[in-house]
């Protein structure tokens, strides 16, 4: 890789790779975010949601998501992708 580590990057994962757990899943490395929105769209999802990285820095998140899914507003869900699927570039 030509990224060397404390290089700011732009993480990309697409909407289709994404799982919301209503729940943490032992096992899996699973990112906890607030649920701050969440609209139905017939076959699919969109979430609004909010998370603090390491350093306690407040981040935002939108996501279509597969399937209808009825999360409660204010509620911890759980992200995760395949690892696979997540793309990294240098900023």
């Amino acid at each position: 890789s030509d990224l060397d580590d404390g290089d700011d990057v732009e993480v990309v994962v697409r909407n289709e790779n994404l799982r919301v757990f209503g729940f943490p899943d032992e096992g899996k490395d699973q990112v906890p975010f607030t649920l701050l929105e969440l609209h139905l769209l017939g076959a699919n999802t969109l979430v609004h949601l909010s998370g603090h990285d390491k350093d306690g820095a407040e981040h935002h998140f939108h996501a279509k998501i597969p399937g209808l899914n009825f999360f409660e507003q204010g509620s911890t869900v759980y992200l995760s992708a395949d690892p696979s699927q997540i793309y990294i570039f240098p900023k």
